[in-house]
């Protein structure tokens, strides 16, 4: 709740209309082992609507039929998909030059020190691509 300091149950807004606190919505799936009905996870989602958190369940396990965020996540999708080809490229090519080289490194693979580039791209890289 420190992320949302103006989290309230009910919206509320300023004298032009502007939203300065209100609730937020987490959809969730509701399947089997996600959704526990024991006194104490009641109690905290009971805890949570009061506060202005509200959970909204989706139908048990079918995420892959109601994915909202697809139309928005798509794009990101393709493009890091593309930069990882590329990176990939780029090390084999590297292990290709080794080899030739008489030189035996190691496996290629990605790492965390790849992440940045996978996520943002690098600098001068087209963004509509």
């Amino acid at each position: 709740m420190p992320l949302y300091p103006n989290l309230c149950k009910e919206a509320k807004f300023d004298e032009n209309g502007k939203l300065i606190a209100g609730p937020i919505f987490f959809k969730v799936d509701a399947g089997p082992g996600r959704l526990v009905a024991d006194h104490a996870s009641i109690l905290k989602r009971k805890e949570f609507f009061e506060n202005g958190i509200f959970i909204l369940f989706g139908l048990p396990d079918a995420t892959a039929v109601h994915q909202e965020m697809d139309d928005l996540s798509g794009p990101f999708k393709s493009a890091t998909h593309a930069r990882i080809a590329l990176l990939m490229g780029e090390k084999l090519k590297e292990k290709a030059l080794e080899e030739i080289n008489g030189e035996h490194g190691t496996n290629i693979s990605l790492s965390f020190a790849d992440l940045p580039v996978i996520i943002n791209g690098r600098p001068g890289d087209d963004i509509n691509n």
